[in-house]
């Protein structure tokens, strides 16, 4: 049995883990930098994509197999989920707890 797309999808959750945290500590810059809310919270946003699409760019074209599966999106939503349930308290100045 190949253990590549069980590697893919552990990989893949890892990233969704990773795009929580990074919307937090985009959206936290953001707040603590921009004196106007509608353009710094703006700029957040566009930090975020900026910095997840390299990130996701990264992981499947040069890290695994360039191919774009169903378990791939699975595993980055459950990735997400994971952090925004138990690890997004624990980011110090977030206030919004868990979901």
């Amino acid at each position: 049995m190949a253990l590549g797309p069980w590697r893919e999808f552990l990989w893949s959750l890892l990233l969704g883990w990773w795009g929580g945290l990074l919307y937090d500590l985009c959206s936290l810059v953001s707040r603590r930098v921009g004196k106007r809310r509608l353009r710094s919270r703006a700029a957040g946003d566009a930090l975020f994509w900026l910095l997840f699409t390299a990130t996701l760019a990264v992981f499947l074209f040069w890290g695994l197999t360039r191919e774009l599966r169903l378990y791939l999106f699975l595993g980055m939503a459950l990735g997400l989920l994971f952090y925004l349930r138990f690890c997004r308290r624990l980011l110090p100045g977030n206030k919004r707890g868990k979901v």
